[in-house]
């Protein structure tokens, strides 16, 4: 009985020790990437949240959606991409529209054509394959909730500020 009980301690220290240093490591990985200026890119899927509504229904602001980054020649019409905006009201943003038209190929670099499916008269500026930054996987709707949770003050209080006085005190 004594035997089982210290087997069932050891797992336990096993299995906590692990998650403790993956997360630890996850969250390194995550850190230099943005202090280098790069988008964070864990198993090469980075998480980004929606800002606007240009995709809706499809996504809604403060929907987390997951990016993987295939390479910018396996991008069809149809694809959901994210990409760094250059021009106009996109300078310096980080965009998620819909490719509109099949990709093409000028001197080696493969070029775009994107919208937002709400969207219907304006088509987006022209990207390239320097902007772009991945294809949408998919929506995260559990980060969706956390988000949301973390983002409002009551759900601030509630998760963070109350549990981090409770461990003080």
């Amino acid at each position: 009985m004594e035997k089982l009980k210290k087997l069932k301690f050891n797992i336990k220290t096993i299995i906590k020790t692990f998650f403790i240093v993956f997360f630890i490591t996850c969250f390194s990985i995550i850190l230099i990437q943005r202090v280098r200026g790069k988008v964070p890119t864990l198993f090469n899927l980075s998480v980004f949240v929606v800002v606007s509504d240009s995709m809706f229904p499809l996504y809604e602001v403060d929907d987390v959606i997951l990016v993987s980054h295939p390479d910018p020649s396996k991008i069809k019409k149809g694809d959901d991409i994210t990409y760094n905006g250059v021009e106009g009201d996109f300078a310096g943003k980080v965009i998620t529209h819909r490719v509109v038209e099949e990709p093409w190929e000028v001197d080696g670099v493969v070029h775009f054509q994107t919208q937002g499916i709400k969207q219907f008269a304006s088509l987006d500026p022209e990207i390239t394959e320097e902007q772009y930054i991945g294809k949408v996987v998919g929506k995260l709707s559990i980060l969706t909730v956390c988000f949301k949770v973390l983002t409002s003050t009551l759900g601030f209080i509630f998760v963070v500020a109350i549990p981090m006085i409770i461990l003080l005190v």
